[in-house]
């Protein structure tokens, strides 16, 4: 009996570490959008350009996390859900957190291309839920999953713009790396 509470311990914290991991990745996804053009215009591009670049930046990450998933989808199955997620953690914070530094717009494109390839973080807390909840307990431990998520693409636009109002866009930049 000992072992199964321990269990069900184990999977429930997994699922509330793993929320707040979800929560702070949707939310540095959508935590630019607010400025992401104001931000572009700040490195030197001029007139029509500073749309379609801030699109640009948006469009690769997504682009370049597409291409590599299955890789990280593999390398997940061969080390482990954990390390994928603490890998994409990690390059989220300084990919995120470096945007603060860059001095145009291409190195701010690089970073986040360099986002979109070591991205990861949600599916795999995903699969790691699936495989430790039980089965009886799965479509609510991945229901509240999903809300971390939801929450945090819901909340990153309106802390976006409170945040760069506060402490200017690369600030921001800056405290995302940091809470990432």
């Amino acid at each position: 009996m000992r072992q199964k509470e321990l269990k069900t311990a184990d999977w429930q914290r997994n699922l509330k570490i793993a929320w707040i991991g979800t929560f702070f990745t949707g939310a540095s996804f959508s935590i630019v959008m607010p400025f992401m053009a104001l931000y572009v215009e700040e490195l030197g591009v001029k007139g029509a350009m500073v749309e379609w670049y801030a699109g640009l930046s948006v469009a690769l990450s997504a682009l370049a996390s597409a291409l590599v998933s299955p890789v990280w989808g593999r390398l997940a199955d061969r080390y482990g859900r954990k390390p994928m997620m603490i890998r994409a953690s990690m390059v989220m914070t300084f990919t995120m957190g470096g945007l603060a530094f860059v001095p145009n717009v291409f190195w701010m494109l690089f970073l986040r291309i360099l986002n979109g390839l070591f991205a990861g973080y949600v599916p795999n807390a995903t699969a790691l839920i699936a495989s430790q909840a039980p089965q009886q307990r799965s479509g609510y431990a991945l229901g509240t999953l999903s809300t971390g998520l939801t929450a945090g693409v819901l909340i990153g636009p309106l802390l976006g713009g409170a945040l760069s109002e506060a402490f200017g866009m690369r600030g921001t930049f800056l405290l995302v790396g940091l809470i990432l």
